[in-house]
């Protein structure tokens, strides 16, 4: 109660009591390919996530990224990753992800990413992520080759040329209007 009261006595005055009210919504795809919509996505608790480079520690809030790419494999206590942030500015670095192969495979702690799906509670450690995309606008899928856009989740490859379709994000205000496959006998 008193918690409650002084936050929103700070949050009046402008201050900001470290907590990070809106919800983050993402996409994130693991290495086998498979999706999952997480609502409420948190790093080991925290909408932050710690890049290091060189010697230097970062630490980026959710709501900066648009997207990670996990390019190390999943026997390596630090990850190298990529990391697009919603400027435009692309870093690269490491994330610690947990315990090597041998922790891995004795069931030591790994650092995960956790949040809520349609079908409940969602964890997944970040060893077994490929890519994140957080949301900002609409995540559509878009074929590189012709350039229609499609809304289909399940869609994986275009139905006019065959091309493997890349996710990209779209702003909500900007939102383009679906291609239609034409599937009229002619």
């Amino acid at each position: 109660m008193l918690w409650s009261a002084l936050s929103v006595g700070l949050l009046s005055l402008g201050i900001s009591t470290g907590t990070d009210a809106k919800e983050v919504r993402a996409t994130i795809i693991d290495r086998d390919g498979n999706r999952f919509e997480v609502r409420d996505l948190k790093l080991e608790g925290h909408k932050v996530l710690f890049l290091t480079r060189e010697d230097e520690r970062l630490k980026l809030r959710f709501r900066e990224i648009r997207k990670i790419e996990f390019i190390g494999g999943r026997s390596e206590e630090e990850m190298p990753v990529r990391i697009k942030l919603r400027d435009g500015r692309l870093l690269m670095g490491t994330v610690y992800v947990g315990g090597g192969l041998v922790g891995y495979v004795r069931g030591a702690r790994l650092v995960s990413f956790t949040g809520h799906t349609d079908l409940g509670k969602f964890t997944i450690p970040l060893r077994d992520v490929k890519e994140v995309f957080f949301y900002g606008g609409v995540l559509l899928k878009r074929c590189p080759k012709c350039g229609h856009i499609f809304e289909q989740k399940d869609y994986k490859y275009c139905p006019y040329d065959g091309t493997k379709l890349e996710v990209v994000e779209v702003d909500t205000t900007t939102k383009q209007e679906e291609a239609k496959p034409d599937t009229g006998r002619r």
